[in-house]
């Protein structure tokens, strides 16, 4: 308990003591200071002294009110129709367990998403092909595909068990909103998440977790803003040249552009899910895992039980199974495999460009399963050395038109990684050997140093580590550098999550 009290107080006074020596300016306004210092200790104060009921009700309020800053009524109308009618769904399994009450559910969840994210694409579509031309004066909301997901999984599990699981409204618009999660994911299932709301401990302060939480906050937003932000313009740079239309650049700019941009978005949505996993700690609740290291993977199955594991799991517990999985035969497996991952591209983007990213992954994961019976007896060194080539070459490769603006750019950026140039184009323009090194020091971290889960845990289930880390000053004054620097850069330049508009 002590030691957790001392890892707490260095992480904020070394953090301070960066800002500081830094010369940065800490506005009071900042949201995340509001979070850490208002919702959270009133969230504790509530739990401890009053009642859990109120602490569940003030989060929500408050996750609400973060969720909507930028455009209040909208979004705060948005959201809400999207709770009310899932939750008025799940009651009616109570009385009437129909599948046909699930089908309406699936089928509003679907429709409410298409008619913000797709339906611009689609008429886009149909004009292309010479129809007349439509287009709807249409914002899309942020996180709607993370918590539509979310109640689609709640729906279904609701129809399966028959009823059984149904929540009040307190506990099911929490379960939702909860803000550590609500933008931008882990993908929750309520079985992870509801029971620790009928915990009583979870609503009082407890220094281990509290410690716990902030270390795993201080490493996620260390791995955000310090190396994720610092790779966006380096990434930026090197495909400048095929984003504003020059046919070919160069070789190495393509692929230093295409490897600075995996990393990027690995840093950037891998630390985002340690800050959110951090946050949710910090107030008691533990969030499944969302990264283990899938640069590390040595199959395109592998990356894929590592990377968004959330999001993988909803895809094979409610697209890949239902469907068939593996039932029914090899040709209907492969099958199974590229529409689960064509419409997960889909899912994170209304554009050609995600289903080609998708459909680049639903052929490869089908190839890499018809090869898993020629090397599975074959595990040796040198055959997973070749795997992980393979695989991280792959990864690379179709990250290209996950960060392209449109298919023309992408095929821009293919060729020139295929050895087609532009002789107009200098080699690596206005890039100096300190930002190579940087970018060798990202992959050196990704493919050689423990993941954030390794570092605090043991592996425990599918998605969860158990805990036998053990806070004390050392590492509060590590993780209180590592957060008062990435604070200090956070507060002096702009900083986007990817995964914000997905």
């Amino acid at each position: 308990m002590i030691a957790s009290w001392l890892m707490i107080f260095s992480i904020f006074a070394s953090g301070v003591g960066m800002l500081i020596l830094g010369i940065f300016v800490v506005p009071i306004s900042q949201v995340l200071f509001k979070i850490i210092t208002i919702v959270i200790g009133i969230y504790f104060l509530l739990g401890k002294f009053i009642n859990s009921s109120l602490a569940i009700v003030w989060v929500t309020l408050a996750s609400l009110v973060f969720y909507c800053w930028e455009d209040p009524a909208r979004l705060l109308l948005i959201i809400s129709i999207s709770i009310l009618v899932n939750y008025i769904i799940g009651r009616s399994f109570r009385k009437n367990n129909k599948k046909i009450i699930l089908i309406v559910g699936i089928l509003f969840n679907l429709i409410y998403l298409f008619s913000f994210k797709y339906a611009n694409f689609f008429l886009d579509s149909i004009s292309n092909l010479g129809f007349a031309q439509y287009h709807l004066d249409i914002v899309l909301p942020i996180g709607i595909s993370f918590y539509t997901f979310t109640q689609i999984a709640y729906l279904v599990d609701l129809y399966r068990s028959g009823g059984l699981g149904w929540y009040e409204i307190k506990g099911y618009s929490f379960f939702v909103t909860f803000f550590p999660h609500l933008i931008a994911g882990p993908i929750l299932h309520h079985a992870e998440i509801m029971p620790q709301l009928k915990d009583k401990n979870t609503f009082k302060l407890n220094a281990s977790k509290v410690a716990l939480g902030l270390a795993w906050f201080s490493a996620g937003m260390f791995k955000k803003v310090v190396l994720a932000d610092n790779l966006a313009p380096l990434a930026e740079n090197f495909l400048a040249g095929a984003a504003s239309g020059v046919s070919y650049i160069n070789a190495k700019e393509a692929w230093l552009g295409a490897i600075t941009y995996s990393l990027q978005i690995y840093f950037d949505f891998s630390g985002y899910s340690d800050m959110a996993i951090g946050l949710a700690l910090i107030m008691g609740f533990t969030f499944p895992l969302n990264f283990l290291s899938p640069y590390k993977a040595t199959s395109l199955i592998e990356f894929w039980r590592n990377w968004n594991i959330t999001l993988s799991r909803f895809l094979r517990d409610y697209l890949y199974i239902p469907l068939g999985g593996n039932q029914n035969g090899t040709l209907r497996l492969y099958c199974n495999l590229f529409l689960t991952m064509l419409l997960g591209g889909l899912w994170h983007g209304a554009s050609w460009n995600f289903l080609v990213w998708g459909a680049l992954h639903g052929i490869a994961l089908a190839f890499n399963h018809a090869l898993f019976p020629w090397v599975k007896f074959s595990p040796g060194a040198l055959v997973r050395f070749i795997g992980f080539i393979a695989t991280q070459l792959f990864v690379v490769i179709a990250w290209v038109p996950f960060r392209a603006s449109d298919l023309e750019e992408t095929l821009h950026i293919w060729r020139s990684m295929l050895g087609y140039r532009a002789d107009n184009i200098t080699l690596l323009p206005n890039t100096s050997i300190l930002e190579l090194c940087f970018i060798a020091s990202c992959v050196a971290i990704a493919l050689f140093t423990p993941n954030t889960a390794e570092i605090f845990g043991r592996k425990h289930g599918v998605n969860f580590y158990k805990v036998t880390w053990h806070p004390n000053l050392k590492w509060g004054l590590m993780l209180g550098c590592a957060f008062g620097i990435a604070a200090g850069l956070c507060f002096t330049q702009p900083t986007v999550f990817i995964y914000f508009k997905f």
